[in-house]
């Protein structure tokens, strides 16, 4: 009986380990916002995907050249990691808590890699 109990203690043991290493988790990549919006023109853009908050820029990223996505300035660049996929995105920019500008479409991310996008001023 104590030997019948050891192997299936041990049977469930090897089970239980082997499916947590067989665990799939999904592939993820990453997504970086900023804007070249005067910061007199907006105190926040508030930017979502698929209808939730995923964060806020209040300083324009005006450094002359495009972002690399290991540069990391709070409040002035925006990067998400999600898992790869589809999303829609819609962006708002708020000055004294009244939209002043608007941007929205689609964006993709890819498994292992980072895009960005720009809020242009001109909208």
């Amino acid at each position: 009986m104590k030997t019948i109990v050891i192997a299936l203690l041990t049977l469930l043991t090897a089970v239980s380990c082997s499916n947590e290493r067989n665990e799939v988790k999904p592939a993820t990549g990453s997504y970086q916002f900023y804007t070249n919006k005067a910061a007199d023109q907006f105190d926040q853009i508030e930017v979502r995907l698929n209808g939730e908050l995923v964060g806020t820029l209040n300083k324009p990223y005006l450094m002359g050249r495009q972002p690399d996505c290991q540069t990391e300035i709070a409040g002035m660049l925006l990067r998400v990691e999600r898992p790869a996929g589809s999303y829609s995105m819609d962006a708002v920019a708020k000055l004294n808590g009244k939209s002043v500008s608007k941007w929205s479409g689609a964006i993709r991310i890819d498994a292992g890699d980072c895009s960005q996008s720009r809020l242009n001023s001109n909208q």
